[in-house]
């Protein structure tokens, strides 16, 4: 009932909207009522457009007249041109205007020709003389004479010979009357059509466009139909008015057709009825376009046709849909009206019925009270979505709330073994880098150890010769046999005994000092400041054993001017793992290279260290795993695949930093890393 109220209250806010259209005419004092002349016509078919005026003025012609057992005579739908012949006698003295008013003839072609008792024929024009609906034509009756009127009528459209007498207040009356009831009829019928496109544009649901073509379909239809707009418009454009206006009258019942299969959903509910009976329906009234503009008259027929049966059809389509599924109860008063109005309005335009003013009457109401039934219909249709959508929404939240709680309890039961999983994990790889590390450092260990035996070992040796050249010198000289010449030799092969010693001396202490800063860095990593080039002097040589006897040079390029507060350890770790990835994959056994690494200050806050080698690089599909764990192509060769990802997982978490490869294969391998000068507090 709120939907009713609601509906009824946007009809009535309408009516001042309909009621804006009305006509304009000049009235005149006389007020005579008018006078219907359907008993007074002679119709004459002219089918081979074989007639002219003076042979209806001439009497007697070949073919008699029509008859018709309704007046005003109503030919339906013509097949060809006829004429019309009237005789009108004014027997007072006095002469008499009149208007010649054919009701709504303004849609058809029209000639009016006069003939007075003098023999003159007179051409009246086409009925354009007074701004009407309807073709009117002025004549002047003399007193005491005979005039006789030739109408020849050539017509697309329904042809009813309605024609009246009538005086220009008459006519301005029944115009006024008409344009302000049509006119409301109208506003009620496109108030409720942009109240539908509203929904249509919230819900973009095809079902309201439907009816709204509907809608104004309709209304241009009746505007053209009932004749309201060839008031408007030049006579030459009234052939494509009647074309419209049929076109427009096939539309509106095509779109009505296909909002009734949606609103009922017939393919669901009538799949049969739907399959033979609607879709051919709609076939045959989509084929009258193009046979009215062949044939105008077969066309309106077809249409006609057509319609009947949709008028026909909606009604028992909608009493069907009611006995398998709850409908709204203002469709099927709607689909009653439709049948009601169309079928009186068909029959009345194809000649079965009068053409009477009430009858016309039938369409402009029972279109605005369908529209007003759809609308209620609609609304209904809408609100019960919102409730469906409403309870749907509900019962989606409380699924939705129910699936959100079993989640939420297997994502805890996935964290609390996701977590135990990384732990575990961590705790393995931590493990892993450790003794990555510590391989690593045993490996500096054993190198470093190798390297020192070596000027110590010449050191010992040097010491040993000098002592047993001492003891000889010792012995000389107990015995009071020393000799200038063994002074001599004793003081050169302790000078330069010495001085081997020394300088081996110095070469051993140097590589422990050098071993014992990595190895520092490497078991403490410790924060500290660093000057990265002593750094990278510093590792260089504690690493450049493991290369030894390989013709492989490494070259550093470092401003003496740079440092680092960040972990060495970490760092030495870095490019003791890239160094020894080379010296394992990048250059065969024999095969000379060289390692390049070059550090550059980006900004105040940020170094770039390159490191570079040119051996046989990486293939792309080996490119994107370089950093994964445990990924080798050496594996047999005692690669471990943790080498690169302590890397990787060194350069982002402990110094901060970032870290990316390019290599092209036979170009060697290329790893940049972003470092900021002073690593992240936290790492």
């Amino acid at each position: 009932m709120r939907q009713l109220a609601r509906a009824i209250g946007l009809v009535a806010c309408t009516l001042l909207f309909g009621g804006g259209i009305a006509v304009r005419a000049t009235p005149v004092p006389q007020d005579v009522p008018d006078l219907a002349l359907g008993a007074l016509l002679a119709v004459y078919a002219d089918a081979e457009h074989a007639l002219g005026a003076a042979d209806l003025f001439s009497g007697p012609i070949a073919a008699a007249p029509l008859t018709f057992r309704r007046l005003p005579p109503n030919l339906g739908y013509p097949r060809h041109r006829h004429w019309v012949r009237l005789t009108l006698a004014n027997d007072s003295p006095v002469a008499i205007d009149r208007l010649l008013v054919f009701w709504r003839g303004s849609a058809h072609q029209l000639r009016v020709f006069a003939k007075t008792d003098t023999g003159t024929i007179r051409d009246l024009g086409s009925g354009t003389d007074v701004v009407s609906r309807h073709a009117v034509t002025r004549l002047h009756l003399p007193g005491h004479t005979t005039t006789a009127l030739v109408l020849r009528v050539d017509s697309a459209s329904a042809l009813a010979l309605d024609l009246r007498l009538l005086t220009e207040t008459e006519l301005a009356r029944v115009d006024r009357r008409d344009y302000l009831w049509f006119g409301m009829l109208v506003g009620i019928v496109l108030a409720i059509a942009i109240y539908v496109f509203a929904i249509f544009v919230a819900l973009r649901d095809r079902l309201y466009l439907l009816f709204v073509v509907f809608a104004f379909g309709n209304v241009l239809y009746q505007l053209l139909s009932e004749g309201y707009l060839y008031s408007w418009l030049p006579l030459s454009w009234r052939p494509a008015g009647n074309a419209a206006a049929n076109l427009s009258g096939g539309l509106f019942v095509i779109c009505i057709l296909l909002f009734v299969r949606g609103f009922l959903r017939l393919w669901v509910s009538a799949p049969i009825s739907d399959q033979r009976v609607f879709k051919p329906l709609i076939a045959i009234l989509l084929l009258a376009f193009p046979l009215f503009l062949v044939r105008p008259w077969l066309g309106n027929t077809v249409i006609a046709l057509g319609t009947m049966a949709a008028t026909v059809l909606v009604p028992l389509l909608s009493w069907r849909a009611m006995r398998h599924q709850r409908t709204v109860f203002s469709f099927h008063v709607a689909a009653v009206l439709f049948f009601v109005s169309g079928s009186v309005h068909l029959l009345k335009r194809m000649g079965f019925l009068a053409d009477a003013p009430m009858l016309s009457l039938v369409l402009q109401i029972g279109s605005a009270l369908i529209a007003i039934a759809f609308a209620i219909a609609v609304i209904e249709r809408v609100g019960k979505i919102a409730q469906e959508s409403r309870e749907a929404q509900r019962l989606h939240a409380v699924r939705l709330e129910s699936q959100v709680a079993e989640r939420t309890r297997e994502l805890d039961s996935a964290r609390v073994a996701a977590e135990a999983a990384l732990a575990e994990k961590t705790a393995a790889q931590k493990q892993l880098v450790e003794a990555e590390k510590m391989i690593s450092l045993g490996q500096l260990v054993a190198g470093v150890a190798h390297e020192v035996n070596t000027p110590i070992g010449v050191a010992y040796t040097a010491g040993s010769h000098l002592a047993e050249s001492t003891q000889r010198f010792t012995q000389l000289l107990a015995q009071n046999e020393l000799k200038r010449g063994d002074l001599d030799a004793f003081a050169d092969t302790a000078q330069v005994a010495s001085g081997i010693i020394s300088r081996n001396l110095e070469r051993a202490a140097q590589l422990i000092r050098s071993f014992k800063q990595v190895s520092v860095d490497r078991t403490s990593d410790g924060r500290r400041v660093f000057a990265l080039d002593r750094f990278l002097r510093e590792l260089t040589d504690s690493l450049v054993l493991t290369w030894k006897g390989r013709p492989i040079t490494l070259d550093v390029q470092c401003a003496p001017d740079l440092a680092m507060d960040s972990f060495p350890g970490a760092l030495g770790q870095v490019l003791t793992n890239l160094i020894q990835n080379a010296l394992l994959h990048a250059f065969e056994p024999g095969q000379p290279g060289r390692i390049t690494i070059v550090v550059r200050a980006i900004s105040a806050a940020t170094f770039e260290i390159e490191f570079s080698d040119d051996g046989r690089g990486v293939a792309d599909a080996e490119l994107g795993r370089l950093f994964e764990p445990f990924y080798t192509t050496k594996r047999n060769q005692g690669g471990t695949g943790l080498g690169l990802h302590v890397v990787y997982n060194l350069v982002s978490q402990k110094l901060g930093g970032q870290i990316s490869a390019s290599s092209e294969p036979g170009r060697g391998l290329r790893v940049s890393m972003s470092l900021p000068r002073v690593a992240p507090g936290n790492a």
